[in-house]
């Protein structure tokens, strides 16, 4: 799965990704600092998920806390509020909606 696939999924059917294709092609390329700036939290926390940069993942989680939640957040809590976890395997194909 392709890094921008992959940060702009909003679900899988079955062995197919479903990208939200508007907010790909506004976004595609964007660091996590911009998402998160933007308000795409979903999307900054996939990016940070796929990079696997741990010192990242501290800071997107610092950000997070201090300027949204109002609350303390850890890694785990972003992943059941996001439903992300990762980069699921035996994902086959990916579809594009608009």
């Amino acid at each position: 799965m392709k890094r921008d696939d992959f940060i702009f999924t909003i679900g899988y059917q079955g062995g197919v990704a479903i990208i939200d294709g508007n907010a790909k092609k506004k976004n595609s390329g964007a660091s996590y600092k911009e998402l998160a700036e933007k308000g795409l939290y979903k999307a900054a926390y996939c990016a940070v998920l796929e990079a696997g940069d741990a010192a990242a993942l501290d800071e997107f989680i610092a950000f997070f806390n201090e300027r949204v939640s109002g609350r303390t957040y850890g890694k785990e809590d972003l992943s059941r509020l996001f439903g992300v976890y990762g980069i699921p395997e035996g994902i086959a194909r990916t579809q594009i909606i608009d």
